[in-house]
């Protein structure tokens, strides 16, 4: 979760499955010619009608007395998509390549055992895993900003945006481990100069959008060592990260929109009482469709679009007595 971040006039806090949420103040109250206006805004009628104690308290009257006030009044549901947001991305630094070294360290220790990865010829990355050693990061790590040859197989069967570790030692024990975050840049890191057991390798790669990944992948991709000992980052045209990185937003854009659109015929459903599993008659087809294309045209567009939730629905909501 990212929470309150700056989109324009709003704030919005990114949840951990990408769905966004606004962030404000759940109610206030403003006090104009002796008059006294509430203001609420919540996710849902369930949420405002959780804070209905608090708002009672702050107008001094009864719980039951603003409800009855509210289930008067007219409600209304706006959905719009977010002003444009930045982030400031860091590729490298201590704390992102102290993670890599980590998770290689852990990866290979599966391979040739606890044991091995408590050795002397270890301390060096070791230490700089436990803060103690901050020349690794100069002497031992670079960016990579190069693709596997087989990258694009890669795509095909766990996504354009995977996350690779690759381990391999070659015949005199030399450790490299190479640390793909994202598909979006690389890290190479130098785990033992000499020493280890040889000709061995290891790999584990994921796609963090299907959950889909393996531990046998080492089996069927067989780097060279020559690739992996030889990184190269192109820090004059950074053309390589751009094209890699443009290929990530677009793919996050493509799952954005599915998410949304998702979320938008679901809840269209739902408002006509459609249940998963129930039988959609022709005579509802009609009427449904429509409705979704007006809301789906709305998102696509950027135009917000407010929909009135009647008293009634308001009152039942929360349990107004007649």
């Amino acid at each position: 979760m990212i929470k309150k971040v700056k989109a324009g006039k709003d704030t919005i806090t990114i949840e951990s499955d990408g769905k966004l949420r606004a962030v404000g103040k759940p109610f206030q109250i403003v006090e104009k010619d002796g008059i006294k206006q509430l203001q609420i805004n919540g996710q849902s009628l369930e949420e405002i009608k959780n804070n209905i104690p608090h708002m009672a308290a702050a107008l001094k009257i009864t719980e039951e007395e603003l409800i009855q006030k509210l289930s008067k009044v007219s409600a209304f549901v706006e959905e719009r998509r977010p002003f444009p947001f930045q982030f400031r991305f860091a590729f490298g630094g201590s704390r992102a390549v102290r993670s890599a070294v980590k998770s290689c360290l852990v990866l290979w220790s599966t391979l040739v055992g606890n044991d091995e990865i408590k050795t002397e010829k270890y301390n060096y990355a070791r230490m700089f895993v436990n803060g103690e050693n901050e020349d690794f990061l100069s002497t031992s790590t670079n960016l990579d900003s190069r693709i596997y040859e087989q990258n694009a197989t890669l795509v095909d069967k766990y996504g354009p945006v995977f996350s690779l570790i690759y381990i391999k030692s070659d015949e005199q024990g030399r450790v490299i481990g190479h640390f793909t975050a994202l598909n979006l840049i690389g890290f190479q890191v130098i785990l033992v100069e000499q020493g280890a057991p040889a000709n061995r390798q290891i790999a584990l790669i994921t796609d963090p959008i299907t959950g889909t990944w393996s531990s046998d992948i080492a089996d069927t991709l067989d780097v060279p060592f020559d690739w992996l000992s030889s990184p190269d980052y192109d820090y004059e045209t950074m053309d390589r990260s751009r094209q890699r990185f443009d290929a990530v937003m677009a793919r996050q854009v493509t799952i954005g929109r599915e998410r949304e659109v998702g979320r938008i015929v679901d809840s269209v459903f739902k408002s006509h009482g459609i249940m998963e599993g129930d039988l959609v008659t022709s005579e509802m087809v009609g009427s449904i469709s429509k409705t979704i294309a007006h809301r789906v045209a709305h998102h696509f567009v950027g135009v917000p679009l407010r929909t009135p939730i009647p008293p009634a629905e308001v009152k039942e909501a929360f349990g107004a007595k007649s």
